[in-house]
This record gives structure tokens, C-alpha cells and sequence, in this order.
């Protein structure tokens, strides 16, 4: 709940940060003082008649001397309640609570408890304590002849004072942010971790809830199972391959497959004619080319009998003729046509008419830029490089 209160300054002291957690008995207690202070009137009666857990705040949220507080005072009672989680790799982890959305399953109503039970069992004790010894504390702010200083015993004032510069502190524009969203959500952590410690193997239906069954208010840890397997819904986000087909793309792709698998198989038409086998090996191909280096080889041989009588040589693809002094070595071959006629360049100069084809390594060379090279006589046309 909240409300405000209007403050006047300045004042020889003035509390302007105040928080608390107050349990159970005290809780109801601290709760009426508080809507009498709101109201103006003492309430006839308390909601507060179970176990309970009250936070309350008063802040001074605006700069100034003059303005107004902002109260506000939370209840948190016993309860069966469901939690968002995270679970990765083995560690749980509590994802923020929107406030305005109630994930209670049912309240747990039993009598109340007070902080002063001493060495009492209690439930909700502890919770308060830890609550307690973080956030509790109060802030004033003394008026020192012209300027101001803060005082305060505690902690939690000085983690949720907003002074927007260093001068702030010695004036009352000072300001401070409301502690009651941390409160509880620490005691959202705290109740969840506990749960998760203290799960027990004896069903909850078994206890009853109710107010004469004192191992509920005494725990007997004995039961307390940590390994206990329990059943929780899950939501699990994973990246996953979907192939999808696509019938007429398919029947496209088999439709030019089939088309180029059609046209190489024309190429191969009337082999059976030829009256041996043979292959598409680069030798043979050669072979039947009249390649210079392989006509002292078997007509009819296979490529590896070529290559048994071939051997191993090094050939060298480059420009050759029978008068060129560059050319170290003895042409392998001199074609039938070969013609040592001259041929016009197109810059008009003269050339020996030059050929290109495989030879031995060292027999040719390596083009030059410019240079003109022959045909066979029945074709006089040149062929530059």
C-alpha cells in the first residue's frame, strides 16, 4: 500500500529515510500504528492475523525543504505459491516476479508467531531476521547553522540515498529511493532456496495444515530428502534443421540431369565399332591424335602398353622452328605440313613461320608477345600469339 505525508522544513532534525521489517504479532501491531498515522484514526481491527512479514518505507522522494513523504508497507503472509525459474546445467534460477501478478495456489493460516519466541521453532523467523539486519535503518537530516548534515546508525540509508552531487548531502536536496522491491525480492530468493533445501518425502497433503500439528511448526529434518526426484515443467528453446521439398525444383534439376547425361552419352555413339577396347585415358587420346612423342609406340596398344614403351619423359608445351637459334636441342617431330615460307605480322615486319606443340623439355620455348606463328599450307592466314 502507499500513501504520502506532507513534511515542512527546515527542522533541527527531521527523519527523512525510514525503513523496517517487523513479523508476525509485532507486524499486526506496527501495521495499525501505520494506518493511524495514514488515517488519522485507529483502525477497530487488524488483517494481520496470521503469519505475517510487514515491510514498510517512508522516503523523501523530491529535493527540497518543503514537500511530501512517501509512505508504503507491504504484508507478506505464508503461503503455497508457484515460482519462475531457470533451470541451466544443474542451477536454478529465479526470474524477476512481475508485482501485480499473483502466483499464490493458497494461503497457509495458523497462529501466529512472535520475534520474541526466543528458542522457540519458528517458520518465518529467520526470514525477518536476515530481512531485518539488511534493510532496517532510519536517516535524519540536522539543520547546522547554514547548512545541513545526515545522521544516521545504518546501513540501508546511505545504499538508497540519491544525492546528485557532493553538495546535495549538506542541503535538503537531498532524496532517497524506496527499499521495498529489494526487500522482496530477497525474500522471494530466500523462501525459494529454502524449499528447494528442505524438500521433505512425505507427501504435503500428509500434514493437514493445521494448527495441531506441531512437526509442521517443528520440522523434522530427519524426512528432508535433497536427492528426492520431483516432476516440473519445463520449456526447453533449441535450433532445429527442417528441410522442406520442393517437387518441382526437384523434377527441374532430374529434367537437366538427365538432358546433359543424354548429350555426353551421344559423344560415346558407335565406340563398339572401333574393334578393341579402349578408354578415355589422355594417352590413348593422344596416341590418336598422332602426338609426336608417342609414334614409336603400338598403333593397337593400350595406354599402358604406350606407356611401357614411352617410359617416363618430360615434356614442355612451347614455340619451335627448324631455323630458330633460341631452340637448344633436335625437334622430336617436323609435321608433314610444315612450311618454311615466311608470314607477314601485323606490323608488317618478317618472321620465320613457328609453330607450338609438345616436345621434349628444352627443345621450345616460350612464346614471345607479339609473335606470329604458322599454319599448314592450306590455310595462309597467321595466328598471332
Amino acid at each position: 500500500m502507499n500513501t504520502t505525508r506532507p513534511y515542512k522544513g527546515p527542522a533541527s532534525a527531521q527523519t527523512t529515510f525510514w525503513s523496517n521489517v517487523t513479523y508476525s504479532g509485532d507486524a499486526a501491531d506496527m501495521w495499525a500504528v501505520l494506518e493511524t498515522y495514514r488515517t488519522g484514526a485507529k483502525p477497530a481491527y487488524t488483517p494481520l492475523r496470521w503469519n505475517t512479514i510487514l515491510l514498510s518505507s517512508m522516503i523523501k522522494p523530491d529535493p527540497g525543504g518543503n514537500g511530501t513523504f512517501s509512505w508504503r508497507y507491504c504484508a507478506l503472509r505464508e503461503a503455497v505459491r508457484r515460482y519462475p525459474l531457470t533451470v541451466n546445467n544443474q542451477t536454478v534460477t529465479l526470474r524477476p516476479m512481475p508485482a501485480l501478478r499473483n502466483d499464490t495456489v493458497y494461503l497457509v493460516e495458523r497462529n501466529r508467531e512472535s520475534s520474541a519466541m526466543q528458542n522457540s521453532p519458528s517458520t518465518l523467523g529467520g526470514l525477518w531476521l536476515a530481512a531485518s539486519h539488511t534493510f532496517a535503518g532510519e536517516a535524519q537530516i540536522h539543520r547546522v547553522t547554514s547548512w545541513t548534515a545526515i545522521r544516521t546508525n545504518d546501513t540501508s540509508p546511505l545504499v538508497y540515498m540519491r544525492p546528485s552531487s557532493f553538495s546535495d548531502m549538506q542541503t535538503y536536496a537531498v532524496t532517497w529511493t524506496d527499499p521495498i522491491d529489494d526487500m522482496i525480492s530477497m525474500i522471494h530468493e530466500l523462501t525459494l532456496r529454502t524449499a528447494i533445501a528442505t524438500t521433505s518425502r512425505v507427501p504435503f497433503e500428509y500434514y493437514g495444515l493445521t494448527d495441531t500439528q506441531n512437526y509442521i511448526l517443528s520440522p523434522n529434518l530427519t524426512l528432508v530428502n535433497r536427492t528426492l526426484s520431483q516432476v516440473a515443467n519445463t520449456s526447453v528453446v533449441y535450433s532445429e534443421l527442417v528441410y522442406v521439398s520442393h517437387f518441382d525444383w526437384l523434377a527441374g534439376a532430374v529434367a537437366v540431369i538427365g538432358a546433359a547425361f543424354f548429350a555426353v552419352f551421344l559423344t560415346f555413339s558407335s565406340w563398339w565399332h572401333l574393334g578393341r577396347t579402349v578408354s578415355m585415358s589422355p594417352i590413348e587420346i593422344a596416341k590418336a591424335f598422332e602426338a609426336p612423342l608417342l609414334q614409336t609406340a603400338d598403333q593397337n596398344g593400350t595406354a599402358g602398353e604406350i606407356v611401357g614403351v614411352i617410359g617416363s619423359r618430360r615434356i614442355q608445351y612451347g614455340a619451335s622452328n627448324p631455323y630458330d637459334t633460341d631452340v637448344q636441342g633436335v625437334l622430336s617431330h617436323q609435321p608433314k605440313h610444315f612450311s618454311d615460307a615466311s608470314a607477314q605480322s601485323r606490323s608488317g615486319t618478317v618472321a620465320v613461320n613457328r609453330q607450338l606443340h609438345f616436345a621434349k623439355e628444352g627443345t621450345v620455348r616460350v612464346p614471345r608477345k607479339g609473335e606470329i606463328f604458322g599454319r599448314s599450307q592450306d590455310n595462309n592466314e597467321g595466328n598471332s600469339a
